[in-house]
């Protein structure tokens, strides 16, 4: 796996590996509870049973997928070096955030579901990504390469919600602009989601 490309390589891959990522690919296709073992175990190219053999059960493979999705944001951000100013850093580990949401689609739909669809809710992941993110935050600040304005839980909110909220929203934005599809000829508008404090 690159985390530049974020592309992994399927020659590379081990069956596990093979495995979770069918499932990263079913499970935000069609969610994981209306996604089989079995249907994994095909997209996957591989026994039902060397499923059951490396994850037990859907709930074996919901955590590797889970934790699959938080090592492969927390490796994009970590990838990136803490050099230059605030400012450049923030936007190199905006734009690694970004170039990873680029290249595996699945993911950012994988997340969506995983904050927004009430079935499919994965409280777990979300405080995974809230805890990590607040850790990067103290830890950039007591090296001077972030801001100290606003408190470190409301900087590694509004990382978050930058980060990921345009993405989030990106469904809604594009359902209103094509409402709106008599009255413009041109592309939808970027998207960017801000946090103001209260």
């Amino acid at each position: 796996m690159t985390i530049d490309g974020a592309v992994d390589v399927p020659a590379d891959l081990t069956a596990k590996a093979r495995i979770r990522n069918a499932a990263l690919e079913l499970f935000a296709e069609k969610g994981a509870a209306n996604t089989s073992i079995r249907e994994v175990a095909a997209e996957a190219g591989i026994t039902h049973g060397l499923v059951v053999h490396h994850f037990s059960n859907k709930d074996g493979l919901r955590r590797a997928v889970r934790q699959h999705v938080f090592e492969l944001l927390r490796q994009a951000l970590e990838s990136v070096p803490a050099e230059g100013g605030a400012q450049q850093i923030r936007h190199a580990r905006d734009s690694s955030v970004d170039r990873l949401l680029t290249a595996k689609p699945a993911l950012m739909t994988y997340l969506r579901r995983a904050m927004l669809d009430p079935v499919e809710s994965d409280p777990e992941l979300v405080a995974m990504l809230a805890d990590f993110t607040l850790a990067e935050v103290r830890s950039l600040r007591s090296r001077g390469l972030a801001g100290t304005e606003t408190p470190d839980y409301l900087q590694a909110m509004a990382v978050m919600i930058r980060e990921l909220g345009p993405r989030l929203l990106a469904p809604v934005a594009q359902q209103f602009w094509g409402c709106l599809a008599g009255e413009h000829a041109g592309p939808a508008p970027s998207l960017e989601v801000a946090m103001k404090p209260s």
